[in-house]
């Protein structure tokens, strides 16, 4: 195996956390563990399978990294670098998210999953400005800080992993949670991975964490999934707490964000403005509302922009 290139190397720096029970991924397991020196708290994501066997492969990995080592963003989860010295393979080391991620995050009734969705919208913008593709956007590749900040992960892993690990592994790996993420066309390209695919992805998000549900939970079996998203967009959600902060402006854009032609998808950028504009007009629509209301009455919104 190669070696990796110094900025990235965290051989003999980490330890791993193995009381605890892994969290599986479809690509790895995700233990807790230290920075020996500063004792800082990590994320240790060891891949499942094998690395890969060839040099050449083994390059494309350590150079797309250490792109992921230079990004800086408040909404993407920060990457410190690399080891190999867990399990045989390859294993990428990211800060510790001390909520865990989006999806178990939003369980709790209490959670607004609105503050969530502007964090991973700026964050994906970002990503894509440096023509990064994330290819697996979800609830559970988003992590929330301590302080209930969106943090993006495992941006490119996707594509990486399928296209430079040990591709047996990778194509029997159980992708089948993902699968009911992902836009039409990727189905029709043997997985190929776009912006226009995250777009898709990112309106797939938002209808996950205001239904705390996975797309088309009621659907099960991978051929049935598949031919529901062939068929078309999800139908809306009417279940009362979803409906509750899931306004016709929120599914206008799931919509927007479902567009058939990927060419007619908004980009990051306009669905920044689109959620700008909502979250304006809610505040100019409660301005007005209490300014109406008698002073007896006390009216209350909860809509925690952070």
């Amino acid at each position: 195996m190669l070696r990796i290139p110094g900025k990235l190397d965290l051989n003999n720096q980490v330890d791993r956390d193995i009381s605890l029970v892994p969290l599986r991924g479809t690509r790895a397991l995700v233990y807790p563990g230290n920075l020996r020196l500063s004792g800082r708290k990590v994320a240790i994501k060891v891949f499942r399978f094998g690395p890969p066997t060839s040099e050449q492969a083994l390059k494309r990995i350590y150079r797309e990294v250490a792109s992921w080592r230079e990004l800086h963003h408040r909404n993407i989860l920060p990457f410190l670098g690399m080891t190999t010295q867990f399990d045989y393979t390859i294993s990428l080391v990211s800060e510790w998210a001390a909520k865990g991620n989006a999806f178990d995050y939003v369980q709790s009734q209490a959670v607004d999953p609105r503050p969530l969705l502007i964090g991973i919208a700026n964050g994906l913008d970002y990503l894509h400005g440096r023509k990064i593709i994330h290819g697996d956007l979800r609830g559970h590749n988003v992590m929330v800080s301590e302080d209930g900040q969106a943090m993006i992960t495992d941006y490119g892993v996707s594509s990486l992993v399928d296209a430079e690990f040990d591709q047996n592994a990778a194509i029997s790996a159980p992708g089948g949670r993902s699968i009911r993420w992902v836009a039409p066309e990727s189905m029709e390209s043997y997985g190929e991975v776009s912006i226009q695919g995250d777009v898709w992805t990112f309106g797939m998000t938002i209808l996950e964490l205001f239904t705390r549900q996975p797309p088309f939970y009621y659907i099960s079996g991978l051929r049935a999934v598949i031919g529901r998203i062939m068929d078309g967009q999800p139908d809306r959600p009417n279940g009362p707490a979803t409906c509750f902060r899931m306004t016709d402006a929120w599914w206008n854009l799931c919509c927007l964000c479902w567009a058939r032609d990927p060419w007619q998808r908004p980009s990051m950028p306009d669905i920044i403005r689109i959620i700008e504009r909502m979250c304006a007009d809610f505040y100019e629509i409660r301005g007005f509302l209490l300014n109406m209301l008698p002073p007896c009455f006390v009216f209350q919104v909860y809509f925690p922009l952070r």
